[in-house]
């Protein structure tokens, strides 16, 4: 059983629009933490799931932020991104935003806090993006809070909403309007990919009172896959075929180092190269022994876009 109110920050994102969803068709009572400029259409959404919608950002002093966690049981904390745009940092996006929130936990007596960060977060990250969440993880860990803290690979597929995977949308572009599709050393690193619909199952069942608390779980899709797999995949699942050609990681990491000074978002940047470069899979997959939830596979997690627009 999940006791409500709950409160979802990121509320907009791929992650929350779905989680959101869900919660409603389960009867939760949902208040939505979104940032202040979020789109009217994503706001629109999350009112067509019933949820009640607080625009404010997470240092808010305006009496919003304490109107939304009022008489809450549970948070759950999604604000982060894997390229922060011009005048972010990473520290800031995520140990930064959590500090701000587990304040305001604290002040409005909400005891359990459900974080989603990513597979790899880890004190010898080499990839800023990865230390950047350990950095949160343990923020949350020193904190008095009940927590559960959710490490998924990548996240991709479709369940509600028109938001999706940064990663595959970026693709999809790609694979859509080039005569070939480049790939950071071919592809070749090895991932887990996990179904969107698996992780908000896991997210739904780490939110029921009885859920043990103050534990990481890594989540991952049944297997492990390669970068090249996933977009030959989706090239299927689009009904093209092109040729996927490689890139150097040097390469790319130099273009990397050039747009992250003239687009305020870019392309691609240093650490997303770095992070092309390893293979990110589970160590032990929470997903089957923790949630008891066998996982989609990647085909079937790609085949749920054949029922979305977001292909189109």
């Amino acid at each position: 059983m999940i006791t409500g109110p709950v409160v979802v920050d990121g509320a907009t994102g791929y992650v929350g629009s779905s989680l959101v969803h869900k919660l409603g068709k389960l009867g939760v009572v949902v208040h939505c933490l979104v940032h202040p400029q979020a789109k009217a259409e994503d706001i629109a959404f999350l009112r067509s799931c019933g949820a009640k919608i607080f625009q404010c950002q997470l240092n808010d002093e305006t009496g919003v932020l304490k109107q939304a966690l009022a008489g809450a049981k549970s948070v759950v904390h999604l604000i982060g991104s894997v390229a922060p745009r011009a005048g972010e940092s990473l520290e800031d996006l995520h140990e930064g935003q959590t500090k701000h929130l587990l304040e305001a936990m604290k002040a409005n007596n909400v005891k359990k806090l459900v974080m989603v960060t990513t597979l790899g977060a880890s004190q010898q990250a080499r990839s800023a993006y990865q230390l950047s969440k350990w950095q949160q993880e343990k923020t949350v860990c020193d904190s008095d809070l009940d927590y559960v803290i959710l490490r998924p690979a990548l996240i991709l597929g479709k369940i509600a909403g028109k938001r999706d995977s940064k990663l595959i949308a970026r693709y999809r572009k790609l694979i859509l309007s080039r005569k070939s599709v480049p790939l950071i050393d071919g592809g070749k690193n090895m991932l887990q990919p996990i179904f969107i619909g698996d992780l908000i199952e896991a997210i739904c069942i780490s939110l029921e009172d009885s859920f043990a608390v103050r534990k990481i779980l890594e989540l991952g899709g049944p297997q492990p896959v390669s970068l090249r797999d996933v977009v030959a995949g989706l090239m299927t699942e689009l009904g093209l075929n092109k040729n996927l050609t490689t890139v150097p990681s040097w390469l790319a990491s130099l273009a990397g180092s050039v747009l992250e000074k003239v687009q305020k978002v870019p392309l691609v940047s240093r650490d997303q190269v770095l992070l092309s470069t390893q293979d990110t899979v589970c160590t032990e997959n929470a997903l089957l022994t923790v949630f008891g939830i066998r996982g989609r596979t990647l085909k079937e997690a790609l085949s749920s876009y054949s029922k979305s627009e977001s292909l189109n």
